[in-house]
């Protein structure tokens, strides 16, 4: 199994990759952390199941890890539209549009699981994997942070 921590500082920034043996022990706890904890391909392949809706505003640990047997990929955006409402791309009528894009992990294997440390503001966001059909099998979610 591929672990790996993202760590975003700060919304629109670039993408910072650090390969770590263990989960996320070894990262500092702040009193306004949130963990949100999301399973992709179970208890159905085209599932992506969160812990939670909500987390509190700063740093935010989404946890994420592919239980399925396939591959998927997680998009995050940061959007007032809600996650069922993402219009098709034209480009891939498979997928479908990213407005707000904040972060990806891309290429999880069946068994992988990574990190990703994101400083979120107050607002919508929407967590998706955009590989082909598989938002449209469902698996998308809404996380509102307050």
């Amino acid at each position: 199994m591929r672990r790996r921590t993202l760590i975003v500082g700060g919304l629109g920034c670039a993408l910072a990759a650090a390969a770590v043996p263990a989960a996320v022990g070894a990262l500092a706890r702040q009193a306004n952390e949130t963990d949100v904890r999301l399973t992709m391909g179970k208890p159905q392949e085209l599932s992506l199941g969160a812990s939670t809706r909500s987390a509190a505003a700063g740093e935010v640990i989404i946890k994420v890890r592919n239980a399925g047997k396939v591959e998927h990929e997680l998009v995050i955006l940061r959007t007032p539209i809600k996650a069922a409402n993402l219009k098709p791309s034209a480009d891939d009528p498979q997928g479908v549009v990213e407005p707000g894009f904040l972060a990806e992990l891309e290429d999880m294997e069946p068994g992988d699981a990574a990190n990703l440390v994101l400083p979120l503001k107050t607002g919508h966001y929407v967590l998706l994997c955009n590989k082909p059909g598989h938002y449209r099998g469902g698996m998308h979610s809404d996380l509102t942070v307050r």
